[in-house]
Protein backbone atom coordinates (compact mmCIF):
# COMPACT_ATOMS: atom_id res chain seq x y z
CA UNK A 1 0.00 0.00 0.00
CA UNK A 2 2.70 2.17 0.88
CA UNK A 3 4.53 1.54 -2.25
CA UNK A 4 1.39 2.32 -4.24
CA UNK A 5 0.90 5.65 -2.49
CA UNK A 6 4.60 6.75 -2.70
CA UNK A 7 4.00 5.85 -6.52
CA UNK A 8 1.04 7.71 -7.70
CA UNK A 9 2.38 11.08 -5.54
CA UNK A 10 5.66 10.77 -7.28
CA UNK A 11 3.83 10.72 -10.85
CA UNK A 12 2.03 13.70 -10.32
CA UNK A 13 5.62 15.85 -9.44
CA UNK A 14 7.15 15.80 -12.74
CA UNK A 15 6.45 19.12 -14.64
CA UNK A 16 4.42 17.45 -17.73
CA UNK A 17 1.55 15.86 -19.04
CA UNK A 18 1.79 13.45 -21.24
CA UNK A 19 -1.51 12.76 -23.53
CA UNK A 20 -1.93 9.85 -26.03
CA UNK A 21 -3.86 10.98 -28.82
CA UNK A 22 -6.31 7.80 -28.54
CA UNK A 23 -7.91 9.75 -26.19
CA UNK A 24 -9.38 12.36 -29.02
CA UNK A 25 -11.76 9.39 -29.81
CA UNK A 26 -13.11 7.26 -27.25
CA UNK A 27 -15.04 4.81 -29.56
CA UNK A 28 -16.23 8.52 -31.25
CA UNK A 29 -16.29 10.44 -28.50
CA UNK A 30 -15.34 14.39 -28.43
CA UNK A 31 -13.14 15.14 -25.59
CA UNK A 32 -13.77 18.72 -24.03
CA UNK A 33 -9.76 19.68 -24.02
CA UNK A 34 -11.02 19.74 -28.06
CA UNK A 35 -12.14 22.85 -28.16
CA UNK A 36 -10.34 26.31 -28.79
CA UNK A 37 -8.61 27.37 -26.11
CA UNK A 38 -5.10 28.70 -24.74
CA UNK A 39 -3.14 28.23 -21.79
CA UNK A 40 0.43 29.95 -20.19
CA UNK A 41 1.69 26.13 -21.02
CA UNK A 42 3.52 24.94 -23.70
CA UNK A 43 2.43 21.67 -26.00
CA UNK A 44 4.87 19.69 -27.90
CA UNK A 45 2.77 17.21 -30.70
CA UNK A 46 3.57 14.69 -32.07
CA UNK A 47 1.46 12.73 -34.65
CA UNK A 48 1.48 9.27 -35.28
CA UNK A 49 -1.12 7.65 -37.29
CA UNK A 50 -3.45 9.73 -39.83
CA UNK A 51 -3.17 12.82 -40.76
CA UNK A 52 -4.72 15.61 -37.71
CA UNK A 53 -5.60 19.27 -38.24
CA UNK A 54 -4.67 21.51 -35.32
CA UNK A 55 -5.74 25.18 -35.78
CA UNK A 56 -3.53 28.05 -34.33
CA UNK A 57 -3.36 31.63 -33.95
CA UNK A 58 -5.63 31.38 -37.27
CA UNK A 59 -3.71 29.05 -39.12
CA UNK A 60 -4.52 25.16 -39.33
CA UNK A 61 -1.89 23.03 -39.84
CA UNK A 62 -1.91 19.55 -41.48
CA UNK A 63 -0.03 17.48 -39.90
CA UNK A 64 0.91 14.19 -41.10
CA UNK A 65 2.63 10.76 -39.58
CA UNK A 66 5.78 12.07 -37.55
CA UNK A 67 5.19 15.41 -37.88
CA UNK A 68 5.66 17.47 -34.43
CA UNK A 69 4.44 21.04 -33.41
CA UNK A 70 4.73 23.58 -30.63
CA UNK A 71 2.17 25.09 -29.48
CA UNK A 72 3.47 28.63 -27.04
CA UNK A 73 2.44 30.02 -23.91
CA UNK A 74 -0.91 32.04 -24.59
CA UNK A 75 -1.48 30.76 -28.33
CA UNK A 76 -5.07 29.62 -29.42
CA UNK A 77 -5.44 26.35 -30.80
CA UNK A 78 -7.46 23.70 -30.82
CA UNK A 79 -7.41 19.82 -32.21
CA UNK A 80 -9.75 19.40 -35.15
CA UNK A 81 -11.18 15.75 -34.55
CA UNK A 82 -12.70 13.79 -37.20
CA UNK A 83 -14.02 10.10 -36.50
CA UNK A 84 -13.21 6.96 -37.72
CA UNK A 85 -9.27 8.17 -37.81
CA UNK A 86 -6.86 6.13 -36.53
CA UNK A 87 -4.45 8.36 -34.24
CA UNK A 88 -1.42 7.45 -32.47
CA UNK A 89 0.28 10.37 -31.41
CA UNK A 90 1.54 12.18 -28.20
CA UNK A 91 0.78 15.63 -26.60
CA UNK A 92 2.90 16.94 -23.79
CA UNK A 93 2.44 20.03 -21.93
CA UNK A 94 5.06 21.46 -19.89
CA UNK A 95 3.42 23.34 -17.00
CA UNK A 96 4.02 27.18 -17.01
CA UNK A 97 5.30 27.19 -13.22
CA UNK A 98 7.79 25.21 -14.26
CA UNK A 99 9.20 26.98 -17.25
CA UNK A 100 8.66 30.42 -15.31
CA UNK A 101 11.25 29.31 -12.44
CA UNK A 102 13.67 28.44 -15.59
CA UNK A 103 13.04 31.60 -17.62
CA UNK A 104 11.39 34.72 -15.85
CA UNK A 105 10.56 36.71 -18.94
CA UNK A 106 9.03 33.92 -20.86
CA UNK A 107 6.88 36.28 -23.67
CA UNK A 108 10.72 37.08 -24.88
CA UNK A 109 11.08 33.54 -26.22
CA UNK A 110 9.22 31.05 -28.00
CA UNK A 111 9.82 27.40 -28.84
CA UNK A 112 9.63 26.29 -32.59
CA UNK A 113 10.69 23.34 -33.95
CA UNK A 114 12.65 25.10 -36.97
CA UNK A 115 15.76 23.14 -36.02
CA UNK A 116 17.99 21.05 -37.45
CA UNK A 117 16.81 17.22 -38.20
CA UNK A 118 19.14 15.37 -36.02
CA UNK A 119 17.54 17.31 -33.10
CA UNK A 120 13.62 16.49 -34.52
CA UNK A 121 14.71 13.13 -34.63
CA UNK A 122 15.75 12.75 -30.85
CA UNK A 123 12.58 14.98 -30.25
CA UNK A 124 10.22 12.05 -32.00
CA UNK A 125 12.31 9.11 -30.35
CA UNK A 126 12.20 10.70 -26.77
CA UNK A 127 7.76 12.16 -27.15
CA UNK A 128 7.49 8.31 -28.20
CA UNK A 129 9.36 6.81 -25.68
CA UNK A 130 7.41 9.01 -23.26
CA UNK A 131 4.16 7.75 -24.85
CA UNK A 132 4.84 4.19 -24.33
CA UNK A 133 6.20 4.44 -21.15
CA UNK A 134 3.58 6.45 -19.94
CA UNK A 135 0.63 3.77 -21.28
CA UNK A 136 3.13 1.13 -19.45
CA UNK A 137 1.65 2.36 -16.07
CA UNK A 138 4.41 0.05 -14.46
CA UNK A 139 4.36 0.67 -10.44
CA UNK A 140 7.73 2.27 -10.53
CA UNK A 141 7.84 3.85 -14.06
CA UNK A 142 7.78 6.75 -12.69
CA UNK A 143 11.21 7.09 -12.62
CA UNK A 144 11.58 6.32 -15.76
CA UNK A 145 9.28 8.99 -17.13
CA UNK A 146 11.01 11.22 -14.63
CA UNK A 147 14.49 10.66 -16.89
CA UNK A 148 12.39 10.85 -20.62
CA UNK A 149 11.03 13.89 -19.66
CA UNK A 150 14.50 15.50 -18.22
CA UNK A 151 15.63 14.47 -22.00
CA UNK A 152 13.37 16.46 -23.48
CA UNK A 153 12.69 19.38 -21.77
CA UNK A 154 17.06 19.49 -22.03
CA UNK A 155 16.41 19.30 -25.68
CA UNK A 156 14.02 21.92 -26.01
CA UNK A 157 15.79 24.08 -23.78
CA UNK A 158 18.88 23.16 -26.01
CA UNK A 159 18.16 23.40 -29.30
CA UNK A 160 14.55 25.32 -29.86
CA UNK A 161 14.16 28.39 -28.15
CA UNK A 162 14.64 31.54 -29.85
CA UNK A 163 14.45 34.66 -28.94
CA UNK A 164 11.72 37.08 -29.60
CA UNK A 165 13.49 39.09 -31.92
CA UNK A 166 10.03 41.13 -33.55
CA UNK A 167 7.28 41.32 -30.94
CA UNK A 168 3.41 41.67 -32.13
CA UNK A 169 2.76 44.92 -33.23
CA UNK A 170 0.16 46.77 -31.01
CA UNK A 171 -2.72 46.14 -33.69
CA UNK A 172 -1.29 42.24 -33.73
CA UNK A 173 -1.80 41.83 -29.71
CA UNK A 174 -5.11 43.67 -29.80
CA UNK A 175 -6.29 41.29 -32.55
CA UNK A 176 -5.24 38.42 -30.45
CA UNK A 177 -6.77 39.66 -26.89
CA UNK A 178 -9.80 40.28 -28.76
CA UNK A 179 -10.27 36.36 -29.97
CA UNK A 180 -8.94 35.48 -26.66
CA UNK A 181 -11.66 37.26 -25.24
CA UNK A 182 -14.36 36.28 -27.60
CA UNK A 183 -13.16 32.30 -26.85
CA UNK A 184 -13.56 32.54 -23.18
CA UNK A 185 -16.61 34.14 -23.39
CA UNK A 186 -18.10 31.90 -25.66
CA UNK A 187 -16.44 28.91 -23.38
CA UNK A 188 -18.26 30.26 -20.45
CA UNK A 189 -21.66 31.72 -21.59
CA UNK A 190 -22.58 28.90 -24.35
CA UNK A 191 -25.26 27.28 -22.20
CA UNK A 192 -26.86 30.76 -22.33
CA UNK A 193 -28.51 32.50 -25.35
CA UNK A 194 -26.20 33.99 -26.54
CA UNK A 195 -26.48 35.94 -29.56
CA UNK A 196 -23.63 37.39 -32.13
CA UNK A 197 -24.53 41.14 -31.65
CA UNK A 198 -24.13 40.44 -27.83
CA UNK A 199 -19.89 39.08 -28.35
CA UNK A 200 -19.79 42.22 -30.96
CA UNK A 201 -20.80 44.62 -28.14
CA UNK A 202 -18.23 42.71 -25.78
CA UNK A 203 -15.38 43.87 -28.19
CA UNK A 204 -16.97 47.08 -29.19
CA UNK A 205 -17.41 46.01 -33.24
CA UNK A 206 -20.39 46.54 -35.69
CA UNK A 207 -21.94 43.21 -35.84
CA UNK A 208 -21.38 42.34 -39.43
CA UNK A 209 -18.09 43.55 -39.34
CA UNK A 210 -16.97 40.94 -36.41
CA UNK A 211 -19.60 38.44 -38.39
CA UNK A 212 -16.93 38.60 -41.08
CA UNK A 213 -14.18 39.04 -39.32
CA UNK A 214 -14.59 35.81 -36.68
CA UNK A 215 -15.29 33.29 -39.65
CA UNK A 216 -11.95 35.05 -41.34
CA UNK A 217 -9.91 34.24 -38.35
CA UNK A 218 -11.44 31.01 -36.90
CA UNK A 219 -12.22 29.33 -40.10
CA UNK A 220 -15.64 28.77 -39.15
CA UNK A 221 -18.73 31.27 -38.48
CA UNK A 222 -19.99 32.62 -34.81
CA UNK A 223 -22.86 30.49 -35.69
CA UNK A 224 -20.90 27.25 -36.67
CA UNK A 225 -18.51 27.76 -33.53
CA UNK A 226 -20.91 28.24 -30.85
CA UNK A 227 -23.44 25.24 -32.38
CA UNK A 228 -19.77 22.54 -31.95
CA UNK A 229 -19.55 24.24 -28.49
CA UNK A 230 -22.49 23.28 -27.39
CA UNK A 231 -22.74 19.87 -28.95
CA UNK A 232 -19.29 18.92 -27.21
CA UNK A 233 -20.60 19.68 -24.38
CA UNK A 234 -23.86 18.03 -25.05
CA UNK A 235 -21.95 14.91 -25.96
CA UNK A 236 -20.00 14.66 -22.85
CA UNK A 237 -23.72 14.42 -20.86
CA UNK A 238 -24.98 11.79 -23.40
CA UNK A 239 -21.90 9.66 -22.52
CA UNK A 240 -21.46 10.29 -19.03
CA UNK A 241 -24.77 9.92 -17.81
CA UNK A 242 -28.38 8.54 -17.85
CA UNK A 243 -29.97 12.37 -18.76
CA UNK A 244 -32.55 12.29 -21.25
CA UNK A 245 -32.20 14.25 -24.83
CA UNK A 246 -34.38 17.33 -23.70
CA UNK A 247 -32.66 17.95 -20.36
CA UNK A 248 -29.33 17.70 -22.37
CA UNK A 249 -30.62 19.95 -24.94
CA UNK A 250 -31.41 22.84 -22.32
CA UNK A 251 -28.26 22.05 -20.20
CA UNK A 252 -26.23 22.49 -23.80
CA UNK A 253 -27.49 25.86 -24.52
CA UNK A 254 -30.13 24.95 -27.10
CA UNK A 255 -34.04 25.87 -26.78
CA UNK A 256 -35.13 22.93 -27.14
CA UNK A 257 -35.01 19.22 -28.11
CA UNK A 258 -35.91 19.81 -31.40
CA UNK A 259 -33.15 22.29 -32.18
CA UNK A 260 -30.25 20.04 -30.62
CA UNK A 261 -31.56 16.88 -32.60
CA UNK A 262 -31.58 19.21 -36.05
CA UNK A 263 -28.13 20.18 -34.87
CA UNK A 264 -26.86 17.34 -34.23
CA UNK A 265 -27.41 15.49 -37.15
CA UNK A 266 -26.36 18.20 -39.73
CA UNK A 267 -22.52 18.21 -37.56
CA UNK A 268 -22.94 13.67 -37.19
CA UNK A 269 -25.31 12.44 -39.98
CA UNK A 270 -26.85 10.69 -37.24
CA UNK A 271 -29.87 11.34 -34.09
CA UNK A 272 -28.12 11.82 -30.74
CA UNK A 273 -30.07 8.58 -29.66
CA UNK A 274 -28.55 6.19 -32.17
CA UNK A 275 -25.16 8.38 -31.37
CA UNK A 276 -25.65 6.98 -27.77
CA UNK A 277 -26.75 3.40 -28.60
CA UNK A 278 -23.61 3.13 -31.11
CA UNK A 279 -21.33 4.39 -28.54
CA UNK A 280 -23.16 2.00 -25.95
CA UNK A 281 -22.73 -0.76 -27.74
CA UNK A 282 -18.75 -0.15 -28.92
CA UNK A 283 -18.07 -0.21 -25.43
CA UNK A 284 -19.61 -3.52 -24.65
CA UNK A 285 -17.79 -5.40 -27.43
Amino acid sequence: MKGKYQYHQMKKSYPIDVIPHEIFLEEGRSHESLSLHWHRSIELVLVQGDPMTVWKEGKHYLLSDGDLLFINSQESHEFIIEKDRDYHGVTVIVAYDFLQRQIADLTSYYFSFAVDSLVLEKVRTNLWQLLKTFQNNQEWNTFQLHSLAGELLFTIFSDCIFDRQFKKSDEEEKYSNRYKTVIRYINEHFFEPVTLSEVAELVHLNPDFFSRNFKQYIGVSFKDYLKKVRLNFAINLMLSGQKNLADIALESGFPDQKSFIKAFKESYQETPSNYRKNFGSKKKE
